[in-house]
């Protein structure tokens, strides 16, 4: 068995505003407890969800756009906090099933959480809900902050 890495978060990121509300979380706990920041950012191909053939754009294509993308609004939503080192890891495959893996050695794993209704969340999954019942280290859901109307 590894010893876990004391000074390290995970972070499960999408570009969506509860990833975003998690990120912003996880950075500002590191920033006060000298920790690192792993942020995992996890995609697949679709197509799996279609019961017929589609045709698929190359992967090498959706890959670099989609690490384009992430990489841009990592670097927006980090450039506060250059005493927390932050690394950015792509990963293909499940969210939860990465995260969690990813996590196995840290310290805490944080994910951000929309308010699903118990129909919703049956079915599309949640991945905060999966990796509160498979990590096997310390899990914070973050949740979107909701915008109030004026």
């Amino acid at each position: 068995m590894t010893t876990p890495n004391k000074n390290n978060l995970v972070v499960g990121f999408d570009g969506s505003p509860s990833s975003v509300e998690a990120l912003r979380w996880a950075l500002n706990e590191a920033n006060e407890r000298n920790f690192r920041v792993e942020i995992i950012y996890s995609w697949s191909l679709p197509g799996s969800l279609y019961p017929f053939p589609i045709a698929i754009p190359d992967s090498e294509d959706l890959y670099n756009q989609a690490k384009e993308f992430i990489e841009q609004l990592v670097k927006e939503e980090t450039k506060g906090f250059s005493s927390v080192e932050v690394t950015l890891r792509i990963v293909e495959g499940a969210a939860g099933s990465e995260l969690v893996e990813h996590s196995k050695d840290s310290t805490g794993l944080v994910v951000g959480a929309k308010n699903h209704d118990t129909l919703s969340r049956l079915l599309i999954g949640s991945v905060s809900h999966y990796v509160i019942a498979h990590a096997e280290c310390p899990v914070t859901i973050v949740k979107q902050i909701k915008q109030r109307k004026e």
